[in-house]
């Protein structure tokens, strides 16, 4: 009997993980809130503090959008999807070294979103001083680069999308297997 009721606990945990997991989204953002804000005149919101050009940004997606949207490089659903798969290790210790692959994956990927994020903060800046200064040149190169780093976002988010269906996939088949 009380096998039957740790037994009965242990899949009714793993089901609110697979349900949590799954209300999780994967968009492709291309990373909008890296841009630099503009005025209606169409040039760059800035300011200037002690010689440093300061450029007003694109607003985040809303606080509920982000705590749902995995890959938000502005957000801890991350962080927070990464403890969940170890929540799963500990209830299903006998499979960990699969979700353990899942996870190092998962935060690889996450790394590179970041990396990626981070990277297109930059060139939006420089791409703002391009069109303050008038670099015409330059600023084609630096969209040629721009339109580089939301192809790899993209590619990213596909990875990520993946990783997610495979964890979903990975619960589902253990789930079965009790039902």
């Amino acid at each position: 009997m009380i096998g039957n009721f740790i037994l009965v606990n242990l899949i009714s945990d793993i089901q609110s993980i697979y349900e949590n997991i799954e209300q999780l989204q994967v968009v492709k953002c291309g990373m909008f809130h890296e841009g630099v804000a503009i005025n209606p005149d169409g040039t760059p919101k800035y300011s200037t503090m002690d010689s440093v050009t300061v450029f007003d940004r694109l607003p985040l997606c809303t606080h509920e959008l982000r705590n749902v949207r995995l890959g938000c490089a502005h957000s801890g659903v991350n962080v927070k999807f990464e403890s969940t798969l170890d929540k799963l290790i500990a209830l299903m210790p006998h499979k960990s070294e699969i979700i353990s692959s899942l996870k190092t994956s998962f935060s690889a990927t996450i790394t590179k979103i970041y990396t990626t994020d981070h990277q297109m903060g930059h060139l939006e800046h420089q791409l703002g001083h391009c069109q303050i200064d008038g670099l015409m040149h330059e600023r084609a190169k630096l969209e040629e680069s721009k339109a580089l780093l939301k192809e790899k976002h993209d590619g990213l988010m596909n990875q990520l999308k993946q990783l997610k269906t495979d964890i979903e996939l990975f619960i589902k088949n253990e789930l079965n297997k009790h039902h």
